[in-house]
């Protein structure tokens, strides 16, 4: 389980089939009398991680908890207690279709693991996700860069759906946030509508639904030259 709050269960064997026995090669370094020189290398072909904690769910009835699936070149466990994961071929992840608060379903195309690693602050201040340093400090799970999302939101009209992009996305055991991008027209009113379906909405109605489904830190930007509404947010 990591980190030591069990947030996310690292699975070495997730595609293994019943009745054979799964191996893995294992080597160690270990340096006398200097820790620096000691190391502990895993290299399963491919390995899983699940989240056991945090906002994000699975959105698939086969899937009790969300996973994301790496082919991964090693694992090293370090002199600093620390795991770092060198993936191999991204082709080859794949990633069970998550939800968020049973309002926005992210279908991931892209992404890679995240743990016990820094991330990178240019692109949390680029997208204008705001964040403190201990929620920086303390997350672990993946970065999405291409996902496909989907808004399932209610207003006075009945039931809609928006539907939208994303191309970073920090998915964690403790909490989730990001941009979602929103190919849509603004007309002089302040509603949009959306180039996928057609959907019609305003921003107030759209926040009010996501503040009233567990979200908070909500920003919203039009980018007029592009067509497209930027939405950041944060949940726990």
């Amino acid at each position: 389980m990591l980190p030591s709050n069990e947030q996310i269960k690292l699975i070495f064997n997730p595609c293994i089939t019943k009745g054979y026995v799964s191996r893995m090669q294992i080597s160690a370094n270990y340096g006398i009398g200097n820790r620096a020189y000691s190391s502990v290398e895993f290299n399963p072909k491919r390995i899983a991680l699940e989240f056991l904690k945090g906002p994000v769910k699975s959105n698939d009835a086969n899937y009790k908890n969300f996973k994301a699936f790496f082919d991964v070149k090693y694992i090293e466990y370090n002199e600093e207690e620390k795991l770092k994961i060198t993936t191999n071929k991204p082709e080859l992840n794949c990633f069970v279709p998550a939800t968020l608060n049973n309002i926005i379903d992210i279908d991931i195309k892209k992404a890679k693991p995240l743990i016990f690693e820094p991330l990178n602050k240019f692109e949390i201040e680029k997208f204008t996700i705001k964040l403190s340093a201990q929620e920086i400090e303390s997350f672990f799970g993946i970065i999405a860069n291409d996902a496909s999302i989907t808004i399932d939101y209610n207003n006075d009209k009945g039931k809609h759906q928006i539907i939208g992009k994303s191309d970073y996305l920090m998915l964690g055991g403790q909490y989730a946030c990001g941009v979602i991008q929103i190919s849509c027209t603004k007309n002089n009113n302040n509603a949009f509508k959306s180039k996928q379906n057609q959907a019609t909405f305003t921003i107030d109605e759209l926040k009010k639904e996501l503040i009233s489904k567990g979200f908070e830190r909500l920003n919203f930007d039009y980018k007029a030259v592009n067509e497209e509404l930027w939405l950041t947010f944060f949940t726990q």
